[in-house]
């Protein structure tokens, strides 16, 4: 089986550009069309230990992985303006920030929430997928 074929079977719909991102990318998706990703390789997670919101660029093809609203407020408790301030005070001011979702995206096209970042230096647009998950998360 070819592996763009293999990759449409486990749900993903787009083929890595790499042998690397071949064997970091999985994309089975175990309850179905909505649900957590079962992720093989962790460390490929797009965002993990940044803090920056400068250093995270982020778009609806290329948002911020995380598992479950948990992870997405975390990561968002986490991030820092330019001058090192943080955004959010609590978890429900970050919560607040969600504009909406902008439909399919990621590397395993699930949803993608978008979030509205205000800083000193102006509003920040983060593109969120909360459905990349660890073996040992829960969703």
């Amino acid at each position: 089986m070819t592996l763009p074929i293999l990759l449409l079977v486990l749900g993903c719909k787009k083929q890595p550009t790499s042998t690397a991102a071949a064997e970091s990318m999985t994309c089975n998706r175990p309850t179905g069309m909505f649900g957590p990703v079962a992720l093989s390789n962790a460390a490929s997670r797009y965002g993990e230990g940044l803090s920056s919101l400068a250093e995270a660029v982020t778009s609806k093809e290329q948002p911020i992985e995380v598992c479950s609203v948990r992870g997405q407020l975390q990561w968002l408790l986490q991030a820092q303006c330019a001058d090192g301030s943080s955004p959010f005070t609590d978890a429900q001011t970050a919560h607040n920030a969600r504009v909406s979702n902008v439909g399919p995206g990621g590397r395993c096209e699930s949803v993608i929430d978008l979030y509205e970042v205000t800083c000193p230096e102006g509003t920040i647009e983060v593109y969120m997928d909360l459905y990349m998950c660890r073996a040992n998360e829960e969703f």
